[in-house]
């Protein structure tokens, strides 16, 4: 699983199931207009229903794998460096950059307002573009200050095998650990863990594995001032060779170079 490169974009319609997860280097909105849906996150599952909003760095590998039946949704992603640029209140920037979800609930006042937005990519001026980044702003602001606690918000766990092997890895990617370790978690023989996992999520066991590590990475590169072979032991690769290579091979760019082209400017 490659990440993908999105940029800014805008979008609303009926919601598709997933075939696998996927990942991409943007801030995610999704807003659930009509219907619900349900996310896997890590093994677990994030349910959002009629009249609520997720918003998370989608660097970590999510699974759309249910919707109600003519779901409406919106979707926004933003450019990382974007939502670096903004300087948000830390609390939420936090929760963010290091992985969580926030979820909050929307009315018809940003219903109305994304629906402008939408007609506004659609006719595009650089004005449009300067109202649309800075409402933008805003409304990030309005999140930050509509919850004094902002956290991590998951569903109850799902009771499968493949969520119990996908759990464990969220839980234990930055340890030194094996495919065995990893099918002993969900009492599995370690083939059938990697036949069972690949048909659910359509990647491998070390695939998923090592797309945790290189998100964490990235997340470290983002946030701290780690030098880079430290940071890539931090994030659960065992060589800096495995480190640049797994990441060079995703992010079509080295660390140094993702860190600098990710660095928030004031």
């Amino acid at each position: 699983m490659h990440l993908e490169d999105l940029g800014f974009t805008i979008y609303r319609g009926e919601v598709l199931v997933m075939p696998a997860a996927h990942r991409h280097q943007e801030i995610e909105f999704n807003l659930i207009f009509e219907g619900s849906i349900t996310y896997v996150f890590g093994g677990d599952a994030l349910e959002l229903s009629q009249g609520h909003l997720a918003l998370f760095w989608a660097t970590t590998p999510h699974h759309l794998i249910t919707c109600a039946p003519q779901t409406d949704c919106g979707w926004i992603t933003l450019p990382l460096a974007t939502f670096l640029r903004y300087g948000l209140p830390e609390k939420l920037a936090r929760t963010i950059l290091q992985g969580g979800v926030f979820i909050e609930s929307f009315d018809s006042v940003e219903s109305s307002l994304f629906n402008r937005w939408l007609e506004d990519v659609k006719h595009p001026t650089e004005e449009k573009q300067t109202i649309l980044d800075l409402e933008l702003e805003a409304w990030l602001r309005r999140m930050a200050l509509s919850q004094p606690s902002v956290g991590t918000h998951h569903a109850s766990g799902i009771d499968t095998k493949t969520a119990q092997l996908a759990r464990y890895i969220s839980e234990h990617y930055q340890e030194p650990i094996s495919l065995e370790c990893i099918a002993a978690a969900a009492s599995l023989n370690p083939s059938y863990a990697a036949t069972l996992f690949r048909k659910s999520f359509g990647m491998t066991l070390n695939d998923y594995l090592t797309q945790h590590r290189v998100a964490h990475a990235q997340r470290l590169l983002v946030t701290t001032d780690l030098p880079i072979l430290e940071l890539a032991f931090e994030a659960g690769f065992g060589s800096s060779s495995q480190f640049y290579a797994a990441f060079s091979k995703t992010c079509k760019q080295t660390p140094r170079s993702y860190r600098q082209s990710h660095t928030h400017k004031s």
